[in-house]
């Protein structure tokens, strides 16, 4: 669960992925039940979709500037 706080308006608009997850009806928390984790076909690649889905939501309706934030690999 992640939760954006300030809630940015139009957040729980936002498509979160995989199929299961979903807004809470209150301050912009996204919810990802065990249950559908443990039952989805791939667990490994479910739940990293589901938090890029929800940070991806935030990023958006904040307006970040995720580009120009970017850290630059060392070596």
């Amino acid at each position: 669960m992640l939760v954006s706080a300030p809630e940015p308006e139009g957040l729980t608009e936002q498509l979160l992925r995989p199929e299961g997850a979903f807004w809470a009806p209150v301050r912009g928390t996204d919810i990802f039940m065990c249950d559908d984790l443990r039952k989805a076909s791939s667990p490994q690649a479910s739940l990293p979709e589901f938090l890029e889905s929800a940070y991806q939501a935030g990023v958006k309706t904040a307006g970040w500037d995720i580009e120009g934030s970017r850290a630059v690999p060392v070596g």
